[in-house]
């Protein structure tokens, strides 16, 4: 085609979702401050504030680190850490 441009068209990088990066964070967040079972975590609202992203984004990534039992939430009480060992992925 005579519109056709010059160079061709490089496929997109996959980047990982979200909710993915946010797990780690809170992973991240868990060993760096050596939190044990049972310690509260951030509430939801401040971590989507500090992460600088949605609520939504938050839940996500909570919902899949409780199903791992690293997070654990309990209704009206907040977000603590889950009895997950860490001690076998360090």
């Amino acid at each position: 085609m005579a519109n056709e441009p010059q160079f061709p068209i490089k496929p997109v990088k996959h980047r990982l979702p979200l909710y993915k990066v946010v797990q780690q964070e809170i992973k991240d967040y868990i060993i760096q401050n050596h939190l044990k079972p049972g310690d509260a975590l951030t509430p939801e609202v401040a971590l989507a504030t500090r992460l600088g992203v949605s609520r939504n984004s938050v839940r996500e990534a909570v919902k899949a680190l409780e199903m791992l039992d690293i997070v654990e939430g309990r209704s009206g009480a907040g977000l603590f850490v889950g009895s997950f060992s860490f001690n076998a992925l360090l």
